[in-house]
């Protein structure tokens, strides 16, 4: 098995694991933004927005960011292949960067295609400052609140070196 097979599954699992909190109170045929729906075909549209978060500090380096790019722009193609007989998955990907300050690339409201936020992803520009990891989760969230539907399934994937600043806020901070 492949990290690539391991992460489809994950997301399939996660997307399909709860079809009722995605479709209280609608009606057969209704449509309201993002709010998965039932149509004549029985065909159930679950919106997934998924939100990658890259290490642009100075202690993760120009090549791990490149090949961070790398692996947002493989899998993001991945992501769009994904089929499950029964379900259409909504994808909405988003992408930010983070260092000593956050960048965001490609916010939810922007989707297009997988067009528009690879050419986003591929022309990001390495910051090279401090890691404040906590600051690029905070962001998230409320990218996730104000551009999400609460009945979407939200999927951050963040991406370090596994070190911090000490200056940084607690990443707990940033959750709530």
């Amino acid at each position: 098995m492949t990290m690539w097979w391991l992460l489809k599954v994950l997301i399939l699992t996660l997307a399909l694991s709860s079809p009722t909190r995605c479709h209280k109170g609608r009606r057969k045929g209704q449509r309201d933004d993002n709010q998965v729906i039932n149509n004549e075909a029985k065909t159930l549209i679950c919106p997934v927005e998924i939100m990658f978060i890259a290490d642009s500090s100075e202690k993760a380096k120009s090549l791990l960011f490149e090949q961070q790019k790398e692996f947002i722009l493989d899998f993001s193609n991945k992501l769009m292949q994904l089929h499950s007989t029964g379900w259409r998955l909504r994808l909405r990907l988003a992408a930010l960067q983070y260092s000593s300050i956050v960048s965001v690339e490609h916010n939810f409201r922007d989707w297009q295609d997988l067009d528009v936020f690879q050419s986003r992803v591929a022309s990001m520009t390495f910051i090279g400052h401090g890691t404040y990891s906590a600051y690029a989760i905070t962001n998230a969230t409320q990218l996730f609140k104000s551009e999400t539907s609460p009945s979407s399934l939200r999927v951050a994937l963040l991406m370090t070196d596994g070190t911090g600043s000490p200056t940084q806020p607690q990443c707990c901070d940033g959750c709530c």
